[in-house]
């Protein structure tokens, strides 16, 4: 008997956590399109729960709406039935929309890198880094997968180059920066890797931290090592 009421418990708990689940998760902030296939001579009512947004569709009749995820994380309804044109109407069609809280990003690790030097031409200049420096990244919040810019700046705070973009990132992952610096100089050369900005998936801007150093690692090239006098004979 026990096992019966454990299996009963099991699938009642099973199938209120497959009802929980949302037909589309959305980031806080995010204006979103939902529709239905247009029929001639319907007219469409659609309901929205407010909670989540301060969209008025009262008014909607057509077979498109746009709704502003603007007001709170949540799981809410969108409705919709249609009314033909003798006045008979549709069962409701329903979906659950859940709003995820705005999106941040930092790097996760005290990661900052050391490289050898390209050699001229940005050739290759040996060492353990094998062309690239690897950064740690982590997004909180928001719908994923999220893109990040990043810059690189240096010890003049000049920036070199554009900037770059990478995309499809996870909430957990990780930014190679190639290792394209020359360092004809005697002492070490220092850059920072800035992150400028990032979006989540559904294109909300992602928050970056207010201390420049959770959103800045540097990369310190080596000289260049030289051989003086040439090639004597």
């Amino acid at each position: 008997m026990k096992r019966i009421y454990l299996i009963i418990a099991l699938t009642f708990g099973l199938v209120h956590f497959a009802s929980a689940q949302a037909d589309q998760q959305v980031t806080l902030g995010t204006t979103h399109n939902y529709n239905v296939t247009a029929v001639a001579g319907y007219t469409y009512t659609w309901t929205v729960d407010a909670a989540g947004t301060n969209t008025d569709v009262s008014a909607v009749t057509g077979n498109t709406i746009s709704v502003d995820w603007n007001q709170a994380v949540g799981v809410y309804n969108i409705t919709v039935y249609a009314t033909d044109a003798t006045n008979c109407i549709s069962e409701t069609e329903t979906i659950k929309v859940e709003v995820l809280g705005q999106s941040s990003v930092l790097f996760a690790a005290a990661d900052d890198a050391q490289t050898c030097s390209d050699l001229d031409g940005n050739v290759f200049g040996g060492g353990a880094s094998g062309g690239s420096s690897s950064f740690q990244v982590k997004f909180t919040g928001g719908l994923a997968p999220y893109d990040l810019v990043y810059r690189v700046l240096d010890a003049t705070d000049t920036q070199v180059g554009s900037d770059v973009t990478v995309n499809g990132l996870n909430a957990t992952d990780q930014v190679d920066v190639p290792n394209q610096f020359i360092n004809d100089g005697t002492t070490d050369a220092v850059y920072k890797v800035v992150i400028v900005s990032a979006t989540t998936k559904d294109g909300a801007a992602v928050a970056l931290p207010a201390d420049d150093a959770d959103k800045t690692r540097t990369i310190t090239v080596l000289p260049k090592p030289r051989i003086t006098g040439g090639i004597k004979f």
